[in-house]
């Protein structure tokens, strides 16, 4: 990061302490899964928006339409919903604009990590809710067995090459 720091607060017990917290550290990004966002939008009302100014990435699980609304009408504007895996990192990235305009979008794919595909499997087009995926759907353990074979037969290539040479 250039200029900023992290904070960690202590345990924070309601969402008063919370906006106090942001307040006082002049936070104005902080990470939040949608579990976390969702006990937010049930503490707070359509009066006012809770953290204005606050930009908040949200992730580790999707987040659906109508919440994602109620954040940005409720919380703040400034939400930023990436899609990603433990074993490659963010796949997709939703910006607040993209999101106003449709709620259900996962955003744009890095193009050097993932094609993003519908859930019939054709490419997808920017804005089009999807997945981003080869179409199956295998639990991680596969997922993690596959590619754990394909790279010991990646080494076992490699040193061949290198002892035939």
């Amino acid at each position: 990061m250039h200029g900023g720091s992290v904070a960690v607060p202590s345990a924070l017990g309601s969402v008063d302490a919370l906006k106090h917290a942001i307040g006082e550290l002049g936070a104005t990004w902080t990470t939040m899964t949608p579990t976390h966002l969702k006990h937010l939008l049930a503490a707070t009302s359509d009066d006012a928006l809770l953290l204005p100014g606050l930009r908040i990435l949200v992730g580790s699980a999707p987040l659906e339409p109508t919440a994602r609304q109620a954040v940005m009408r409720r919380i703040t504007p400034e939400i930023y919903a990436v899609y990603a895996t433990n074993e490659v990192g963010a796949l997709t990235l939703a910006l607040p604009d993209e999101i106003r305009r449709n709620p259900a979008t996962a955003g744009r794919p890095d193009p050097w990590r993932c094609r993003l595909l519908t859930i019939a499997g054709s490419p997808a087009y920017r804005g089009l809710s999807a997945r981003c995926d080869s179409g199956t759907r295998t639990s991680r353990k596969a997922t993690t067995a596959r590619w754990r074979a394909r790279r010991a037969a990646s080494r076992t290539a490699g040193s061949t090459r290198a002892t035939a040479a």
